[in-house]
């Protein structure tokens, strides 16, 4: 899951940008990484003539690159680093930083980037998609760590919005499963696949096993 900046930031950078500029910029907001992308989001860096906000996103999605393309946790850290440098209220860039450090296993970290992009998306958003993907990511943290109730709470939290998101539900049911409640959990676990079949295999990219 990634978060973006807002569309009114990215359309004004649209509409300075001429033809070259336009499709370097479709190369580094895309959706599945490559060198392309990161090539793309770095020329975008350096173009100091944009918003701040615009040049944050570069800086996030070109650490999503990092992350998941390279597995490069250090240089995607220090990406978002640098977008929340430059956007302090930047939910894409802690919630980017969340996920990375999740996947270096520094989690009380990674929790407290979570719970600073939920403090922000409160104050900028009424889509219920970003936040209950940041309530599961907390609870893919709790369970790694081991805290299996703040894990099943943050997991019921992401399924208050969304009722049918797989990832949470197939999380809330290794973790069920782990407490001891082996019912729960299978019930869980085949209520995600049911309606996500690959969804294991998708976490274990997501590093959220």
């Amino acid at each position: 899951m990634r978060l973006g900046i807002g569309a009114t930031a990215l359309l004004l950078a649209a509409l300075t940008a001429d033809a070259n500029d336009a499709g370097v910029m479709l190369a580094c907001f895309r959706t599945v990484p490559s060198e392309q992308q990161i090539a793309a989001c770095t020329d975008m860096i350096g173009w100091d003539e944009q918003p701040a906000k615009v040049r944050a996103t570069a800086y996030v999605w070109r650490g999503n690159a990092y992350r998941d393309l390279r597995h490069d946790t250090v240089h995607a850290i220090a990406d978002y680093d640098a977008a929340i440098a430059l956007d302090a209220e930047s939910v894409a860039g802690y919630f980017g930083r969340g996920n990375a450090r999740r996947a270096a296993g520094d989690f009380d970290a990674a929790l407290a980037d979570y719970d600073q992009a939920l403090v922000l998306w409160h104050r900028t958003s009424a889509f219920a998609s970003p936040a209950a993907d940041i309530h599961r990511a907390r609870g893919d943290a709790y369970r790694a760590k081991g805290d299996l109730d703040h894990a099943i709470a943050a997991y019921d939290a992401a399924l208050k919005l969304i009722p049918d998101e797989p990832a949470a539900l197939y999380g809330r049911g290794l973790a069920k499963a782990k407490k001891g409640d082996q019912a729960g959990g299978d019930a869980d676990v085949a209520a995600a696949k049911a309606i996500n079949p690959a969804i294991a295999e998708l976490l274990a990219r997501w590093n959220a096993r």
